[in-house]
Formats: structure tokens, C-alpha cells, sequence
């Protein structure tokens, strides 16, 4: 004879998707917030209760379809075919409501700690990069301007000591060992210059002759001056009076005047 149990309350209650109520829900949601902690979560009485109640209306709808109870196996046992009936207890399904629920939190606040710490790095990358740029091109400016103002100082120096060059460039240069040779070739190619001096007496307050940028003494009779380099300065040569033959060479210092050089040579 087969027996029939009562009809229970909670059959129509699907076990996949139970209805919490209001306080269970705040329950759940405090613990999904508390998942970041450590530490075992106790699993709140009303859902453990709520559980009891859908287990209960799970077994029973089995053994509704049935037609027949089926008595509880115990763990390990063989049934009827051969297979062996693990039962799980239902305190092990209770411990396992609140690891789920922990695994779930910790994976949405990691997710959401994952997420704020790349965007916060892409800001942070975004924002060094501009400052190193701006800083970069700020530095480059002023390089530029740096380098700008050095070459047009060098660029002065430069004209200046060109402009220099240039005028020394032109003059016949004198040297101390080849004075004869050196005194003749100025000559031959100031043969056509007019002399200088030419007075009849030597002055007799033996001044200087003011000449363009080089003070030499005031020339006499039959001297003629010549505007030279010696030792690759500017300088004056002064050639004359002729005596028997030759003639007395000076060569005079166009930064102070002074004598640099004074022999006789031959006549050119």
C-alpha cells in the first residue's frame, strides 16, 4: 500500500529562484559588502531558515513525482541500481551560501579595484607625458634663444676679427732675417706712393707724425714711411736717408710707437 504525504505549503516555491523578503535582501547585501574582509561571514538566520524551507520543498516535490518516499541512504551506500547516493548534509550547504557569496564581492571589488587603478595609471601617464612635453618644449625654446644669442655674439666676434684679418691681409709683411728682401719688395710695390717727408730740416721737437692708426716719429728729408706687418702685428716701416749705398730701415710698433727693428740694408 502505497502511503501519500500531506501536501506541503512550499512545494510551489521554485528553488532556483527563491523570493527574499525586504530584510533578507538587506541581509545578502551586507554581506556581499562585507565580502572584502577576512575571516569567516556568518550566514544570517532568516536565510538559513529560508534554505531549510526550499530543501525541504525540493524533496518533497521529488517524492511527490515519485509516487514513492525514498528513504535517506546512508553516505557511501549503494542504492538499487548499483550507484552509490551522496547525500550532502545540509549544514555543508549552509557553510556553502556564504564562500559563494564571498567569491562573488571579492571578484566586482577586485574588478573595481583593477579598473580604478588603470585608469588612475592612463591619467597619471597621460599627465606626466604632457608635463614632460611641455616641459621639453619649454627647454628647447630656451636653448634656441641661448643659441641664437651665442651665435650672433661668435657671429660679431667674428666679423670683427675677419674685418681685421682683411686689413692686415693687404699689408706686405717684414721679417727680422730676410729684412733686406722684405724692405725691397715694399718698395717695388709702393714704388709709385709720394714721400711722406721731404723737409728740408729735421723737426726740433722731434714729435710724432699722426698717421692713420699708427704714431711714428715725424720723418725727414728723403725718409719715406710704409705701412707693414711685423710679427704679424700692424706696424711702420720707415725707409731712408740713402748713405753711400744703402739705407737705414726702422720699423716702429703701430700699438705704442716704440722702435721694433732698426738696421741698414742695402739700396733697394
Amino acid at each position: 500500500m502505497t502511503r501519500h504525504e500531506p501536501p506541503d505549503p512550499l512545494a510551489a516555491v521554485d528553488p532556483a529562484d527563491p523570493v527574499l523578503s525586504e530584510e533578507e535582501e538587506r541581509e545578502v547585501t551586507a554581506l556581499l559588502l562585507q565580502a572584502a574582509g577576512t575571516g569567516p561571514v556568518p550566514t544570517p538566520s532568516a536565510v538559513t531558515a529560508r534554505l531549510d524551507d526550499v530543501l525541504a520543498g525540493l524533496v518533497a516535490e521529488r517524492a511527490a513525482g515519485s509516487g514513492t518516499t525514498t528513504p535517506t541512504a546512508p553516505a557511501g551506500t549503494a542504492g538499487a541500481h548499483g550507484a552509490t547516493a551522496a547525500v550532502v548534509p545540509l549544514e555543508r550547504r549552509r557553510r556553502r551560501l556564504p564562500q559563494v557569496l564571498l567569491a562573488a564581492a571579492a571578484v566586482v571589488v577586485g574588478g573595481y579595484a583593477v579598473g580604478n587603478a588603470a585608469l588612475d595609471g592612463s591619467l597619471t601617464g597621460m599627465t606626466s607625458s604632457s608635463d614632460s612635453s611641455a616641459g621639453g618644449a619649454g627647454e628647447g625654446a630656451d636653448d634656441s634663444d641661448s643659441g641664437g644669442d651665442a651665435a650672433g655674439g661668435q657671429s660679431e666676434e667674428q666679423s670683427e676679427a675677419g674685418g681685421l684679418a682683411g686689413e692686415m691681409s693687404f699689408l706686405p709683411s717684414v721679417r727680422r732675417d730676410h729684412l733686406a728682401a722684405d724692405v725691397r719688395r715694399v718698395v717695388r710695390l709702393f714704388d709709385q706712393r709720394p714721400a711722406t717727408g721731404g723737409t728740408d730740416e729735421a723737426p726740433e721737437d722731434g714729435g710724432l707724425e699722426q698717421t692713420p692708426g699708427c704714431p711714428v716719429p715725424r720723418l725727414a728729408e728723403g725718409q719715406r714711411l710704409y705701412e707693414v706687418r711685423y710679427q704679424d702685428r700692424p706696424a711702420g716701416l720707415v725707409v731712408g736717408p740713402r748713405q753711400q749705398g744703402e739705407v737705414g730701415v726702422t720699423v716702429y710698433s703701430c700699438r705704442d710707437g716704440g722702435v721694433q727693428l732698426s738696421r741698414t740694408v742695402p739700396l733697394p
